[in-house]
């Protein structure tokens, strides 16, 4: 039952680490939604203090990083209506 138990711990945190970089990826991507939702999945299962650190700050990166692409859109048009 122990090891039985250990692979079970093994494969979530391998299903996790997973999810986690095909978040990363996506954020590379400036997909932010989808990884949004691949980080949602993870709040039904049990993470590890490094690997809720890890989600954490991806979601702090995703938020801030579609706050400065607003920003950018919003100074542009803006710029193009003040140059006119």
């Amino acid at each position: 039952a122990a090891a039985e138990k250990a692979a079970q711990a093994a494969a979530v945190e391998k299903q996790v680490s997973q999810i986690i970089d095909q978040a990363k990826l996506m954020v590379t991507n400036k997909k932010y939604n989808d990884a949004l939702v691949l980080l949602q999945q993870l709040g039904a299962l049990s993470l590890t203090a490094d690997q809720q650190t890890i989600v954490d700050q991806l979601k702090t990166q995703i938020k801030n990083q579609v706050a400065a692409e607003a920003t950018d859109q919003a100074v542009k048009k803006l710029g193009g209506f003040l140059n006119k």
